[in-house]
Parts: structure tokens; sequence; C-alpha cells
């Protein structure tokens, strides 16, 4: 009976590790990838400036234009490509950096990210990239659409990628085991 119990508890908690797993759809997601020169102090804040330049692009355009989907937000920041990379060109001018601005669109892997109570799994997202200089440096990433850069409630300033927050990885598999192994005593 107990065997019978525990293979329906099993067979439940694997249902319900199905049930609560959901495939984000990539295609619908947008993202803003910016690296660093390098890890010195100085390239680190100019990252952050052309962060705030290039979002500030992106708000003026999403004001502008009725922006309904990734593929909206691509096509739209890439007929402006100009205006974006001269935004991060200006801001690099303005610090002193002597070093290129690069915009790449394409499709990059990027790590687990949490904003507010949207998760986005790690996994290739399509993006747009700009690399300062040698791009060597720490990075910054964010979610361009749907635009969790840019809402009025939220500022960019808040998803600073380069702080050093520890992370913590927690296997659900490990709570299972210990789980079993209280069920039945082993151990």
């Amino acid at each position: 009976m107990k065997k019978t119990i525990c293979v329906i508890l099993i067979v439940c908690v694997i249902a319900a590790l199905f049930s609560l797993h959901k495939d984000t759809d990539k295609s619908s997601i947008f993202r803003l990838h910016i690296i660093a020169n390098s890890n010195s102090e100085s390239d680190q804040s100019v990252k952050l400036l052309v962060r705030d330049a290039i979002l500030d692009v992106e708000r003026q355009l999403f004001k502008e234009k009725t922006v309904e989907d990734a593929k909206d937000a691509r096509n739209l920041l890439m007929q402006n490509a100009k205006m974006l990379h001269t935004a991060a060109q200006e801001r690099l001018s303005e610090n002193g950096k002597a070093y290129s601005v690069k915009l790449s669109v394409g499709t990059y892997a990027f790590p687990d990210k949490t904003y507010g109570d949207t998760t986005y799994p790690a996994g290739d997202y399509n993006a747009l990239r700009v690399v300062l200089g040698d791009g060597k440096g720490e990075n910054w990433w964010c979610v361009m659409f749907p635009p969790l850069c840019i809402t009025n409630d939220t500022d960019a300033k808040n998803y600073d990628n380069t702080a050093d927050t520890p992370v913590e990885f927690k296997s659900i598999f490990g709570g299972l085991g210990k789980w079993f192994s209280d069920l039945f005593n082993i151990g």
C-alpha cells in the first residue's frame, strides 16, 4: 500500500512539474545586450550612459509609432539604427572615449533573467547587440519588447546586471530527494 501511494505521489509530482513548465515564445521577445569595452570603472560607467542613450531613443520611437510585437520593435529600431548608433557614439565622445560602437541584430544566448514577476529562461533570443570598443567587459541586458526597459514605472537603472549580486541556484530535484528520503526514513 505504501509503495502504491508513493508511486501515485511520484506521478502527481511529475505531472505538476510538467504543468508548471511554460515555454516562452522567444519569437515574441526582442532583447537588448550592451557589452562594455572593458571592466574598468570608466568603461563600465560609460556603458550605462550608452544604455541610457539607447533607451532614450527607443522610448522616443515607441511614443511616435505603435509597436505591437517583437517584429515591429526590431524593424522600427533597425530603421532607426543610425539614430541609435549616433546616440551611443555621442555618449562615448562626451565622456572622452574614442572607441567604436558596433550595432548588430541577431540571435544571441542569454541567461535566466527576472523582471518583476516575469522570468525569461536562459536561451537564444533575437536581440540588438551593442558592442563598445573591444567588447571585453561586463555586459548589461534587458527586454526591448515587450518594453520592459522603458516602462514608466520602472527605471532601466533598476536592471543593472553589473552589480555583484550573488546568484543562488536551487534544484527542485534536490528537494524531492530529501522529501523521499524523509518519507521512507532513508539515510
